[in-house]
């Protein structure tokens, strides 16, 4: 009776340590695909491929209609910065 109940531990144990260890391994697996994702995402990244950000008075620029002639425009690189003034719209 004994080793029966000793058994079942031991099968209750291993049962217990691979579920852990599935659990474990799907939870590393979508960690790795969101920090995947953050990484394509994250905008010193997004410099890095070629595109830049221009920025007037700190916020993004979406639309020329934002601005107009002589406009001080603040334009972000991967590896640094210009600052240009609008000159043609």
């Amino acid at each position: 009776m004994v080793e029966n109940f000793s058994q079942r531990l031991d099968d209750l144990t291993k049962l217990m340590d691979a579920s852990w260890k599935a659990v474990y391994e799907r939870g590393c697996s979508s960690i790795e695909k969101i920090s995947a994702k953050l990484v394509l995402l994250n905008p010193l990244g997004v410099l890095g491929r070629g595109y830049s950000i221009t920025m007037v008075n700190g916020k993004a620029l979406l639309s020329p209609s934002e601005v107009k002639d002589g406009t001080l425009i603040e334009t972000v690189l991967h590896k640094g910065k210009l600052v240009s003034r609008v000159t043609q719209l």
